[in-house]
């Protein structure tokens, strides 16, 4: 098994060509480039990662057939019929009981990768109503221990933004509207964002920052995963 040395600037220039070539003929021509600079990569600090967490005790999984996003993209209901994502995505799911990978309720850690930006976040971005009604039920009881969580000062500065995609315009059904975190409670999805540099990434020791963000988002991580399962 190759260790993780990093990504190289060559992630960024095959992303930025594939914006611009997005298709069969062109990928074709550059699938070994693809592996050789994304694809292979991806693998090595997915296994890394994977020794990583066990020695640690760290509760995720790191498994490269369910952590490695396709690259090519289902466009079967879409009017965008590229064939391909223009972007990275690499997600290691809390290994909770629970789990269930690709699961509207698959909390864990991402790591985004593209032409324009790439990041870290955590949580669970997409869900259903009963599952986001099951988290809204603890914030509104347990509120304070969700902001201390998001208010440290450690976590703040590695994750400062709480997502407000597909937010409320008012208080959820069952909720009150004067509630102390009746902003949180508007969201549809509970998801934490940490901005990257590019350059970030193209050393060996990117393996070790996405290990520390690991430590520092896994309370948040374990009070969405504790919510959802409050009765199982």
């Amino acid at each position: 098994m190759v260790d993780f040395q990093g990504f190289t600037e060559n992630i960024l220039t095959f992303f930025k060509n594939l914006v611009q070539n997005n298709n069969r003929e062109w990928f074709i021509e550059n699938k070994a480039f693809y592996e050789q600079y994304v694809k292979n990569p991806s693998i090595e600090l997915v296994n890394s990662l994977s020794i990583r967490f066990a020695n640690e005790g760290l509760p995720y999984i790191a498994d490269k057939s369910k952590s490695l996003f396709r690259l090519y993209r289902d466009t079967r209901f879409s009017n965008d019929k590229s064939p391909y994502k223009t972007n990275l995505g690499i997600l290691f799911p809390l290994n909770s009981i629970h789990t269930k990978v690709q699961d509207v309720r698959t909390i864990g850690l991402y790591f985004h990768f593209d032409a324009k930006e790439s990041f870290v976040a955590g949580g669970l971005h997409f869900t259903d109503t009963p599952t986001a009604n099951l988290i809204r039920d603890r914030i509104a009881e347990e509120w304070k221990d969700l902001l201390s969580i998001l208010e440290n000062k450690e976590f703040k500065m590695n994750f400062p933004v709480l997502s407000q995609d597909n937010k409320l315009k008012k208080a959820p059904k069952g909720y009150p509207a004067d509630h102390p975190a009746i902003e949180i409670l508007k969201l549809k999805g509970f998801t934490v964002f940490g901005q990257l540099m590019h350059e970030q990434c193209f050393h060996k020791e990117f393996e070790d920052t996405i290990l520390e963000k690991a430590k520092i988002i896994l309370p948040f991580l374990q009070y969405l995963d504790e919510a959802i399962n409050v009765n199982n």
